[in-house]
């Protein structure tokens, strides 16, 4: 019995020293030399590669590439679309673990008269296997490290309308790490990419949770530096929209994923510069057509959030769409997004800044979110300023309103969960439980069999009721509950076709009343 514990120990062992050995965390060639100061002006992107896997290699199922031809292709787009980039740090996402395969098929494509140096971190994705990776030009500070850390969701002020149990999630696909512009003026990175399908209430539920992973391990991040102010940027795929960015089809965000993220941190999206025209990074082929659909099918889920104070310092924001041919997927299904910081003028708004003044409420640091029980701000030490609606020492008490009778109060649960919020019967939300959200023929917005599934429950005119999806120009879901598909006969694009159709059956009727005509002639004739 122990010998076979060994022996699945020592499997397990090896499995797990095979995966780290693929990644390369602290950087991949030995001989790469990477420039010796900062450049004056220092180009940051972050690029979702759409699947940059070796199709042999990892031999993933999800993988669009099915040929070693395709798989080549994509390398060489994504390769000829960052050189054209000239960026100095990039954060790449949805690549594979493997070193030696994104090493020699993508950074051999890049080379030019600036090295740049590959990093791998440590995935957690066991589904799609995918990794974030950085390639960069500049010397990093310490290597491509993972945050180990679960929340539970849904989180109390979530918008999600997601009715399902209280679950854990972690943040799968991420890394921290740091460069310095000078001794005195670091920076973190923080790479996301987070859990997909924007309005899927699960996924905005589980996508706020990981939101907070970020939120408090950055906070733990800068509490290490004991003061001493530190720049952010956290960047990557959000799959998610920013309350203060119009895109070009104008979404908007069901969660509060990065509002939050820039709130607490206090960072600006530097994408929010951009004109409505040019706000989108990823294309959503919905109708599968090949063919870019504006504006519906383009939308900003790639964001850049910059410490607010270096702002002054950041110019040339771009989406990199210039070299994209339409509809085609072999380049990527998102565009690269970068923008440029005045290194000079960086260091002096850094340096402009005074320490900052770290306290202990309750055993909790000033920068730990939930110390004053996430309700307040640690002013002192054991000193909490609470937010509208708390009180208490530590800011734990509130009061509850009037709730009514679509709220759930009894003698064992109080009427409500936070001030101003009454816990709600399913189908109401607001603050009294008087605000009723979606519910379509008795499912809710999460049900994957809402609106026959072909549909998403809004609430308009404070009626519920199924938006249908659209599946091309020619085709699309109606009836009350998106249960019947529709033609539409007058799409100008079906009419070369409908023109072929009747020419056919007036030929066919011409030949049949000739045959048949014959017919009768030959039988009156000869009898």
């Amino acid at each position: 019995k122990k010998k076979m514990l060994a022996l699945i120990g020592s499997i397990f062992f090896l499995y797990f020293a095979l995966t780290l050995a693929e990644i390369c965390p602290n950087g991949h060639f030995d001989n790469v030399t990477l420039l010796n100061e900062i450049p004056s002006t220092l180009r940051i992107g972050t690029y979702n590669t759409y699947w940059l896997f070796n199709a042999i290699h990892s031999e993933n199922h999800y993988m669009p590439w099915k040929t070693s031809e395709e798989v080549a292709n994509h390398f060489s787009n994504v390769a000829s679309q960052i050189l054209d980039m000239n960026v100095d740090v990039l954060n790449l996402v949805e690549i594979e673990g493997s070193c030696d395969v994104i090493g020699s098929n993508l950074i051999s494509k890049t080379a030019s008269s600036t090295n740049r140096q590959l990093f791998i971190g440590l995935s957690k994705d066991t589904a799609t296997k995918q990794h974030n990776g950085l390639i960069s030009t500049i010397p990093l500070e310490r290597s491509l490290d993972f945050v180990d850390l679960h929340l539970s969701y849904p989180q109390p002020y979530s918008s999600c309308y997601y009715d399902g149990l209280e679950r854990n999630t972690g943040l799968s696909k991420h890394y921290v790490t740091m460069f310095k512009l000078n001794d005195d003026t670091p920076i973190l990175l923080f790479s996301v990419h987070l859990k997909a399908i924007p309005n899927d209430p699960a996924s905005c539920a589980k996508r706020e949770s990981q939101a907070e992973v970020v939120i408090q391990a950055i906070l733990d991040e800068v509490a290490k530096f004991e003061g001493k102010r530190v720049g952010i940027i956290v960047l990557g795929d959000f799959n998610d929209y920013d309350s203060n960015i119009h895109d070009f089809k104008g979404s908007k965000p069901n969660s509060q994923v990065v509002s939050r993220i820039r709130e607490q941190l206090n960072l600006t999206n530097v994408l929010s510069t951009l004109p409505d025209h040019s706000a989108y990074s990823h294309w959503w082929d919905r109708n599968n057509n090949d063919i870019i659909d504006k504006p519906v099918e383009l939308s900003l889920i790639d964001h850049i959030l910059v410490s607010s104070h270096l702002m002054d310092a950041v110019s040339n924001v771009k989406v990199q769409t210039s070299n994209y041919p339409s509809g085609n997927l072999s380049f990527s299904d998102h565009w690269p997004v970068t923008f440029d910081l005045n290194r000079d003028q960086a260091i002096a708004l850094h340096a402009s800044l005074s320490p900052l003044s770290i306290h202990t409420c309750f055993n909790l640091s000033s920068l730990n979110p939930n110390s004053c029980s996430g309700h307040g701000t640690c002013v002192d030490d054991d000193g909490c300023s609470c937010n509208d609606g708390y009180d208490g020492p530590q800011c734990a008490s509130f009061s509850c309103p009037d709730c009514s009778t679509e709220g759930i109060p009894s003698s064992a649960q109080p009427s409500c969960s936070a001030p101003g919020q009454c816990l709600c019967k399913p189908g109401f939300s607001g603050p009294d439980c008087s605000l009723q959200y979606p519910l379509c023929h008795g499912l809710s917005v999460s049900d994957n069999n809402v609106c026959s599934g072909h549909g998403t429950c809004i609430l308009k005119n404070k009626q519920s009721l199924c938006d249908c999806a659209i599946l091309n120009s020619t085709a699309h879901f109606g009836g009350s509950n998106c249960e019947i598909l529709f033609y539409n006969t007058n799409d100008t694009s079906l009419q070369p076709y409908l023109y072929t159709l009747v020419i056919f059956y007036v030929v066919l009727a011409f030949l049949w009343f000739v045959s048949t005509s014959s017919i009768i002639f030959l039988f009156c004739k000869y009898g």
